[in-house]
């Protein structure tokens, strides 16, 4: 029983430390994609003439 249980904490305690950094990697991609989408809207507004109607790429 002691056997087993052990084998468990070392099997689950890596995975989550990974599943954890995983997390942390998509968050930051996630604030990274945001003002990336942002600079890229106002390029294609500004790249465009200011009489043509707009559509913003998402």
């Amino acid at each position: 029983m002691t056997l087993s249980s052990n084998i468990l904490k070392t099997f689950l305690s890596p995975s989550f430390s990974s599943i954890s950094f995983l997390f942390s990697i998509a968050n930051i991609k996630f604030l990274l994609a945001y003002p990336l989408r942002a600079i890229s809207n106002l390029l294609i507004l500004l790249s465009s003439s200011p009489f043509k109607p707009t559509t913003s790429l998402y």
